[in-house]
């Protein structure tokens, strides 16, 4: 089966036949579709912080990115959009998608679930996440997560800022563009579609 957020980690998924998949962004699909080119523009924005973080911050640990000191931190804690009717919550989420867009990196923390939207929004726009708490990763036999991401645990976030700030802009163009790719090849509806019709299964079993 599909999961988008499993509870289980990755040895127990393969166990049972899950298939972690990326957590579907509806909202965003939907402006994708109504903007075509919104995905360049966002992409070619100019870098104008270090690190982003845009969110809620009163469950799951998030507290930490209100007290971090670090140079280059955009950031606001904010409340939830997605009880906003649809005009307002599409116009929310393209101002935060222009807002992170304009970071070299996003810190992605887990959700309620076990994932993070943050995470996909990131590579989408052209940020680096940095991503904390996902139990396991979408496509992980197919794609090495450590090339498109900083991942580790929400209490070492000051370390995992420290490592990202001390990639190269070699390094830090290469891991942009692999996550960019990724997103592309295996995020997009489309492509997720494409990607899941290869998975062959016996629906008499179902």
């Amino acid at each position: 089966c599909f999961v988008a957020q499993p509870l289980a980690g990755k040895d127990i998924n393969n166990k049972h036949n899950v298939i972690t998949v990326p957590l579907m962004m509806t909202d965003e699909w939907n402006i994708i579709q109504h903007q075509p080119g919104i995905i360049d523009t966002l992409r070619t924005r100019e870098k104008t912080h270090m690190f982003n973080y845009v969110g809620q911050c009163d469950y799951m640990g998030r507290g930490v990115f209100r007290d971090l000191k670090l140079p280059g931190y955009d950031f606001e804690e904010t409340k939830s959009v997605y009880n906003l009717p649809r005009i307002e919550k599409q116009q929310a989420l393209l101002e935060f998608l222009y807002r992170i867009s304009q970071a070299r990196f996003v810190f992605c923390p887990r959700g309620m679930g076990s994932s993070s939207f943050r995470a996909y929004q990131a590579m989408m726009v052209g940020s680096i996440p940095i991503i904390t708490g996902m139990n396991d990763y979408p496509f992980s036999s197919e794609v090495d997560w450590s090339t498109i991401c900083i991942e580790g645990s929400i209490s070492n976030v000051l370390g995992l800022a420290e490592q990202a700030v001390s990639m190269s802009d070699e390094e830090f163009y290469d891991m942009r563009g692999s996550a960019i790719s990724f997103w592309d090849n295996y995020c997009r509806h489309d492509s997720l579609y494409n990607q899941l019709k290869k998975y062959e299964y016996n629906r008499d079993s179902i």
